[in-house]
């Protein structure tokens, strides 16, 4: 899990890891995405990069939020990198409980 928060310059200025703060985002989607006010979200698959080029150890979706006032670009919220293997995991308890609760209701 992972969370930052970013100044309108790129610089990393809240960190989960104290040693990222005053590292500066120079990536395009930073620069030519949100800091444009838009939402910038991928999936990034396990054994790859992650956007901050980052090795990761499982699937992952990434999350970027920009933080605006009045039409102004005052940074970035970088949301917590959430592990899809978890989220399949989850979607398919809840589908076999579903279906289990499904069937008891029809059994009565």
């Amino acid at each position: 899990m992972n969370l930052k928060v970013f100044s309108a310059s790129g610089e990393i200025v809240f960190s989960d890891d104290p040693n990222e703060i005053g590292d500066i985002n120079q990536r395009r989607y930073f620069h030519d995405i949100v800091a444009k006010g838009k939402v910038y979200a991928e999936v990034v698959p396990k054994d790859k990069e992650s956007l901050e080029g980052r090795k990761l150890t499982s699937d992952v979706l990434e999350t970027y939020v920009p933080l605006m006032n009045d039409g102004r670009f005052l940074g970035l919220l970088k949301s917590i990198t959430i592990s899809l293997d978890r989220r399949k995991q989850l979607n398919r308890l809840l589908s076999q409980s579903s279906t289990i609760t499904f069937m008891l209701h029809q059994g009565f």
